[in-house]
């Protein structure tokens, strides 16, 4: 830094804090337009980007999810149903204000036998 009143420069440190609020990004196994019939193991993934972080949760129809659903952003369902049908959304809470991901429409067919 240099100022009039200094007689030599001076080196100085910052830290900034930079905070934003939560992005979400989704991704579905199988990829989306992959059609999902019952029976197949799938996964919908939330990741947050926040700072400070943020820590990602499901809700089905603006309800609990019919599986369990892991710390990291998981969603899994080891065999899926038609009842498992439904708009999803990932949620955060990011200093003590709440924000949501678009909503996400899982369509699972049903498995048809010939």
């Amino acid at each position: 830094m240099e100022h009039p009143t200094l007689k030599m420069r001076q080196n100085a440190s910052i830290l900034l804090d930079v905070q934003y609020t939560p992005s979400f990004a989704i991704t579905r196994t199988p990829g989306f337009g992959y059609p999902l019939r019952e029976g197949i193991e799938v996964s919908l993934k939330c990741d947050v980007d926040s700072n400070p972080p943020s820590m990602p949760v499901w809700q089905k129809d603006d309800g609990e999810t019919p599986v369990p659903q892991t710390g990291d952003g998981f969603l899994n369902f080891s065999s899926i149903r038609r009842e498992h049908s439904g708009w999803y959304k990932c949620t955060s809470r990011h200093l003590n204000f709440q924000y949501s991901s678009i909503g996400y429409y899982l369509s699972v067919r049903c498995e048809y036998t010939v």
